[in-house]
């Protein structure tokens, strides 16, 4: 009867320590993606499925989207761009400040103005639309292109963000047209 309970006793703590050992076992590595391109490494792309399972919107009815995850940019969105817009809201690292005069303008030619009280700037517009993040870029035509992140692009907002250095700077636009 000892040895029978004793048997018990030696199988029950093998079960545990395997069990317990099981447990650490590390979870399937995350698939990187390089932020700069938005790529996926060459090694563990997606399959198309999954592609498509990223660009599908919430099926939750009490989904209520904020800025940081709002619906992504389409193409269709981009053509609410095509229009004037002045700067409502400059804000660095979330602190606001009066925002100086800036006005942008975007044509459906791909060129872009921005228009400073000291200034003009002039120059070609793309836009690289994800599920995650969508991007405008405006190239100057100097070599140094300014990329904003665009957080909330309707008819009568446009909010984008970019950064100088660690410094997060967050602009909202709106057309010129309203008052």
């Amino acid at each position: 009867m000892k040895t029978r309970n004793l048997a018990w006793i030696i199988i029950c703590l093998l079960t545990l320590a395997l069990s317990a050992c099981q447990s650490d076992q590390f979870p399937e590595e995350v698939c990187p993606i390089d932020e700069t391109t938005g790529e996926y490494d060459e090694r563990c792309a997606p399959t198309s499925s999954e592609l498509e399972a990223q660009d599908a919107y919430p099926l939750d009815d009490n989904f209520i989207p904020t800025l940081e995850l709002a619906y992504p940019i389409t193409e269709e969105d981009l053509t609410l761009l095509l229009r004037e817009w002045r700067l409502t809201i400059y804000a660095e690292d979330g602190n606001p400040s009066n925002p100086s005069y800036k006005n942008l303008t975007f044509n459906a030619d791909g060129s872009y103005n921005i228009t400073t009280e000291t200034e003009l700037e002039q120059g070609t517009w793309t836009a690289f639309l994800r599920a995650v993040e969508s991007t405008l870029i405006l190239d100057p035509g100097t070599g140094i292109t300014v990329r904003y992140q665009i957080i909330d692009l309707e008819e009568n907002i446009l909010n984008l963000r970019t950064w100088r250095g660690n410094i997060q700077i967050d602009e909202e636009y709106l057309p010129t047209d309203s008052t």
